[in-house]
This record gives structure tokens, C-alpha cells and sequence, in this order.
């Protein structure tokens, strides 16, 4: 199969109009296409790497194709949906490592900054590590796109939205607004319950506390959460009025920006360890260097304790009982006055 045409920007976000009553399988399959066609649209910038953001819209694209699917499961009849589910986890997995790599790159010169004015010289030898990775985790991106199994889900995955549905479901058939008002009080009531056991555990403040490596793994599950939310607001908010929806995906924005910061540093940590030992392998920087990324290290430990911080402040925000109200008031299960899902056919 042929690449798509280039673009000469990338594209992000689907703007969809839905229409409240509208029959959910119908309307899940209009929004899984716009998303299709997002990852299409990025994929030759993937390929010539001309602006990490082609890759970065690629995978956001891909997450929230897995998030709509699980989060609308029982929209779609189950057989044919399991094979891609499992075909887009699998792509997600495989364009990760590439996308890391240009973060690190972008974020160098913030590494520097951590570090006295002496001694960011002694980071060079990293940069330079960093982009040899680059090169081959990008040389096994582009090889992945010409793969028989990203061929096939790209043609497999448009087949399936634009075929007819012969066996819809009964949830498919029900109001879209109905379907996904309940998802999003589910994902809000969760999250509400995982940010406040975080906080109730008072003791994992110092980052080589016992108990911070579970601080941090819920953290990142609470994150997680957050996304799933995130993106049901934004490929489904034409369902609902815009200023309604602002103040409270202003209050999630602002939790997922503390959480986003806090998982990319336990990640650098974990990953500036690891680079050390392939760099120190290969022999490829000097003492100084690794004397450098220690304190790198030191920098971000101390970063985390203040994403934790600032993780009260965003999360008492999001979970305060004015934003619980209007969660209850705007996605009441009721399908709004004089609309109905179209008959089945």
C-alpha cells in the first residue's frame, strides 16, 4: 500500500460536530476515522522526521483509537474488535522508545540549565549518545511502517469503519451523549478516588522514602485515568455546551500537567540511569561526564518532590465539590429533550 500524501503541517486533533442523539456505533465509527485519518496524515513527517511533533500526534492519535475502544467496548461487536486492539497496544509500544529519544533531545538544553554554568560542557558527550540512538530507534520506526502488520491494520482498521454494521449491538444503537456522559462519570468518579488515597498517604514525601515507588505508581495510574478522560472530553465535547465543559477540562488540564511532569521525571531518572551504563559500555564519555549526569540525577530527584507538591493544588481543585456538581449536572445519563437515536438500519 501506498504512503499517504505528505502535508506540509501535521495534524492533531479531530473537529467533529456529533450530534447528541446520534446512535453510538455510528458515531464512535465517525470519530475512529477521523483519528485514522490523523495517524495517515502524520505518518510521511513520521518518516522524514522533519519536526518531532509528526511523531508526537502519530502516537496521541494512536492512544486515544485504544482509549475510545476501551472505553466504548461494547459498542462494536466483540470478535473483529480484539485483533486491533491488540494491533494498536502493539503500535503504541513500538513508536515509544523513538518518541522518547526526542524528548531527551528537546529537553537537553533544560538539563543543561539544572547544572552550574562549569559544568554543562560535561553533558556533550550525552547529547551525542542521545542522537546515535535517535538514528537507529528512528531507522526501526521507519521499518516498522513498512512492515505487513502496520499495512495491514492501516487497510483492516478503515475497512472495518467503513463497512457496514450487520450485527450492531445494543449499546451501539443507544444515544452517543448517553453512552458517553456515563463513561465520563465513571473515569471522573475514579480518578476523584485514586487522587485522594494518594493523598491520605501522608508518609511517601521524600523521594527515597519507603513507599515512594508506590507513591509513584499510583501517580502514573491516576495519570492514566486522566487521559482516558481527557480524550473522551475532547473527541466527544461537541455533545455538550462549550462553557459548561471549559472550567472543567481547565481543572483536568491543570492535574494532568503535574501528573505528566512528575511521570516524565521518574522516567528520566530511571532512563539517565540506564544511558550511563550503555554509555560507560561503549566508552564513550569521560568521567566528568557521568560526575554530570549524578547531579542531573540529584536535580530531578528534588523536581519530583516538587511535582508532589504542586499535585495537592491541582488535584483539591479538580476533585472540590463545585466541580463535582457540574460533573452530576453535565453528564446526567438522560438523553437530552427531543433527541433519539436513529432506528437501526
Amino acid at each position: 500500500m501506498p504512503s499517504p500524501p505528505a502535508r506540509p503541517e501535521h495534524t492533531t486533533k479531530p473537529a467533529l460536530a456529533l450530534d447528541p442523539g446520534e446512535r453510538a456505533d455510528a458515531a464512535a465509527r465517525r470519530v475512529l476515522l477521523a483519528l485514522l485519518d490523523v495517524v495517515e496524515a502524520n505518518e510521511p513527517g513520521v518518516r522524514a522526521q522533519r519536526d518531532p511533533e509528526f511523531l508526537h500526534d502519530f502516537r496521541v492519535a494512536v492512544r486515544q483509537t485504544r482509549s475510545v475502544l476501551g472505553q466504548l467496548e461494547r459498542v462494536f461487536p466483540d470478535p473483529p474488535l480484539g485483533r486491533f486492539r491488540e494491533d494498536f497496544r502493539w503500535l503504541g509500544r513500538a513508536t515509544g522508545p523513538a518518541r522518547d529519544l526526542d524528548v531527551y533531545l528537546l529537553r537537553f538544553p533544560m538539563y543543561q540549565a539544572w547544572l552550574p554554568p562549569e559544568v554543562r560542557g560535561d553533558l556533550e558527550p550525552l547529547r551525542a549518545f542521545l542522537h546515535q540512538q535517535q538514528r537507529a530507534e528512528h531507522a526501526r520506526l521507519v521499518a516498522l511502517l513498512d512492515g505487513a502488520r502496520y499495512r495491514a491494520l492501516r487497510a483492516d482498521w478503515r475497512a472495518f469503519l467503513t463497512a457496514p454494521l450487520t450485527t450492531p449491538t445494543a449499546h451501539g444503537q443507544r444515544p452517543i451523549r448517553a453512552v458517553v456522559s456515563k463513561r465520563i462519570r465513571r473515569l471522573y468518579k475514579k480518578a476523584v478516588r485514586q487522587g485522594r488515597a494518594i493523598l491520605a498517604d501522608a508518609d511517601a514525601t521524600d523521594a527515597d522514602a519507603p513507599g515512594a515507588d508506590e507513591m509513584d505508581a499510583a501517580l502514573h495510574a491516576l495519570r492514566i485515568t486522566c487521559k482516558k478522560l481527557r480524550y473522551l472530553l475532547e473527541l466527544f465535547g461537541s455533545l455538550y455546551p462549550p462553557k459548561a465543559l471549559a472550567p472543567l477540562i481547565d481543572a483536568l488540564k491543570g492535574l494532568q500537567d503535574v501528573l505528566g511532569e512528575h511521570n516524565d521525571l521518574v522516567v528520566q531518572r530511571a532512563r539517565l540511569r540506564g544511558f550511563a551504563r550503555e554509555m560507560m559500555q561503549q566508552g564513550m564519555a569521560p568521567a566528568d561526564t557521568f560526575l554530570a549526569m549524578g547531579r542531573l540525577e540529584a536535580h530531578i530527584d528534588q523536581a519530583r518532590l516538587q511535582t508532589r507538591a504542586a499535585f495537592r493544588r491541582r488535584f483539591r481543585r479538580f476533585a472540590r465539590k463545585k466541580t463535582r456538581r457540574r460533573v452530576r449536572a453535565l453528564f446526567r445519563a438522560a438523553t437530552p429533550p427531543g433527541t433519539a437515536a436513529p432506528p437501526a438500519g
